[in-house]
């Protein structure tokens, strides 16, 4: 509901999301945190657009040896949905500067 998502696939978008994510709260929570913002930025972004960053990225963002977290089988999916969440903040944060400077100049 809190992604409104007014299409005839919702729950097979939505049920492919939580797969992503491995079911895990937190991962699901802040996927739609974040679907949520970028709407706000651009009206076209949903789920589907979520879905296909999460797919398309989730291996480069995951540049590093999961071997010593092996044991933990969400690790993987919390770790791809906070750094899309941490990328983006980054981008904000140097836009906002960027763009502070141009009007200071």
């Amino acid at each position: 509901r809190e992604l409104n998502i007014d299409i005839p696939q919702q729950d097979a978008k939505i049920k492919e999301l939580v797969s992503l994510v491995q079911g895990l709260p937190l991962a699901l929570q802040q996927a739609v945190a974040y679907i949520t913002m970028q709407k706000k930025v651009d009206s076209t972004f949903g789920i589907d657009s979520y879905i296909g960053y999460f797919k398309t990225n989730g291996e480069k963002i995951l540049n590093f040896d999961f071997a010593e977290y092996s044991n933990d089988p969400y690790f993987k999916s919390v770790f791809i949905v906070w750094r899309i969440t941490l990328d983006t903040i980054k981008n904000i944060i140097f836009f906002r500067r960027s763009k502070s400077c141009d009007s200071s100049t």
